[in-house]
């Protein structure tokens, strides 16, 4: 686990890095205590449900997020052939075009910020 300073924060004067060890912090408890969790479970004689199961292994994989991922550089790519190959390209389509390549940077730094279980 990483350890947090405030006296070299406060005197290196890096917010940002405390910052990035705080969420850290917050990533390692949210992980530390679902295993408790399903530890407690175990012990206590339950059995985890099937469909928590499936959806901890859904999460797991993070395969939702990839799927969007991957529908919109589908959507990026087909706009983008679209846009090549028409001679007569407005002004409007460039626009429309740029909309949506400037839309991916948001979607995935949202989706690299995602803790990883």
């Amino acid at each position: 686990m990483a350890e947090i300073n405030l006296v070299e924060v406060e005197k290196n004067g890096s917010f940002q890095e405390a910052l990035k060890i705080a969420r850290e912090f917050e990533a390692e408890k949210d992980i530390l205590s679902d295993k408790i969790r399903q530890l407690e479970e175990v012990i206590e004689g339950k059995k985890v449900p099937i469909m928590k199961q499936v959806a901890n292994t859904i999460n797991d994989f993070r395969i939702f997020p990839r799927g969007l991922i991957a529908g919109y550089f589908v959507l990026i790519a087909m706009s983008v052939s679209t846009v090549l190959g028409d001679p007569d390209t407005s002004i409007q389509t460039a626009g429309l075009l740029a909309v949506l390549t400037g839309a991916l940077a948001p979607i995935m730094s949202s989706y690299m910020n995602t803790p990883k279980v």
